[in-house]
């Protein structure tokens, strides 16, 4: 099950538990049950709140967003946080206001069979949300599981009140504060976590399994850094590898460590890792999550001296636009700002012939901006979206 439809069958379930409370309450004059009725209204609410953060925090990342919507999923955990607290009050303000009245409420056969039900079905919510929030790590879906377990405990402190109602009177309004303060006591934990959350706490658990990760493949690791935000985890790590290894041999060991931290750690959205004691100076790693990887340095620069926006297109034998990405013969154009081509000269690409047309290294190397060709196939375009070039096809220059 999915964390939405759990939260949508929870607010479903919330609402007709609402509805019966309030009519029972208003039957028997029980401040309890009443006290009890708003706070599953609050719930209603508080299950709102968790879809649409739930959903929200789905969205992709953007260029205005680039770390996602993960943290709208841990406001809206505050949120709920928040509405505990309030029910809390409010169900405590009415425990003590009852000591001041004149009528008992009445024994009602009805109510307590309803608040029977009430505890079952809060009780099938709360493990279902438990288990759906942690399988998803969804906080607001667990903030929202704490909820319904706190319906269970403020449930069966009702459920007492009214059984004992004709023996201790008083017993109602008692056990609306001490639901109350269970309720306080809940809203602070999860609070406590939204607030470790904003603040990007450290994930300790996370950080051990890379390190294990990292040991496994024979990589000594120098440090690593992680803060949770939301259901997200990013992560920062430096390793340390042969000063002797290329730079093609650098990327190829640390996109392999990516791609099985990725693989095996399904909550690490993003993580840079740099090398440490590389000839190159170090080398910052986007995984596949945040969408490109670069060096910082070490990357061969050839070709004529950019002098603007620099374009190139794979050309033929016969100087036409060609198909293709790791070709023999490429076409650089620079612009102006003002879009105006300024220089154009035709280049051969050094890397042909090396066990492939290596398009990519051959474009980094010529610092392209923007690569054109009549046709370009789905690995290649995702190759230059990981690099940051942009792409076009089109049949002429």
């Amino acid at each position: 099950m999915s964390a939405e439809l759990t939260a949508i069958i929870a607010t479903l379930v919330n609402v007709v538990l609402t509805a019966l409370k309030l009519t029972a309450g208003i039957l028997t004059g029980s401040v309890a049950l009443l006290a009890e009725s708003i706070h599953s209204g609050l719930d209603i609410i508080s299950s709102l709140v968790t879809f649409a953060g739930i959903k929200t925090a789905q969205k992709p990342s953007t260029e205005k967003h680039p770390y996602g919507f993960y943290r709208v999923e841990v406001i809206s955990g505050g949120v709920v946080a928040f509405l505990l607290g309030v029910s809390a009050v409010w169900i405590m303000y009415e425990g003590i206001v009852s000591f001041t009245g004149d009528e008992a409420p009445i024994y009602s056969y009805l109510a307590i069979a309803l608040m029977m039900l009430s505890v079952v079905a809060n009780e099938v919510m709360a493990r279902v949300k438990f288990k759906v929030g942690n399988e998803k790590e969804s906080i607001s879906l667990v903030a929202d599981a704490e909820h319904s377990r706190a319906d269970v405990v403020s449930s069966l402190g009702v459920l007492l009140a009214l059984i004992l109602i004709p023996y201790v009177s008083w017993i109602d309004g008692v056990v609306a504060i001490l639901v109350g303060v269970y309720i306080l006591y809940e809203a602070s934990v999860i609070g406590k976590e939204v607030v470790d959350s904003l603040i990007d706490v450290s994930d300790p658990e996370i950080k051990t399994q890379i390190e294990k990760i990292a040991k496994a493949k024979n990589i000594e690791v120098k440090e690593v850094k992680t803060r949770k935000i939301g259901p997200a985890v990013f992560a920062e790590m430096i390793i340390d590898l042969d000063s002797k290894l290329s730079v093609d041999g650098a990327t190829k060991i640390t996109k392999d460590l990516e791609n099985t931290l990725d693989r095996k750690i399904p909550s690490l959205k993003q993580i840079t890792i740099q090398v440490d004691s590389h000839a190159t100076g170090g080398s910052t790693i986007l995984s596949s999550f945040g969408g490109k990887y670069h060096f910082k340095r070490g990357v061969e620069k050839i070709g004529p001296v950019k002098k603007g926006k620099r374009t190139v297109a794979v050309i033929d034998d016969d100087k036409r636009l060609a198909v293709g990405f790791g070709a023999k013969r490429y076409l650089i154009i620079d612009y102006n700002k003002s879009g105006e081509e300024i220089f154009r000269k035709e280049i051969e690409n050094p890397y042909w012939g090396d066990g492939g047309g290596h398009g990519i290294k051959f474009l980094k190397s010529v610092r392209a901006d923007k690569f054109i060709s009549k046709q370009i196939g789905p690995g290649a375009k995702q190759n230059l979206e990981n690099n940051g070039i942009k792409y076009e096809t089109r049949d002429l220059l």
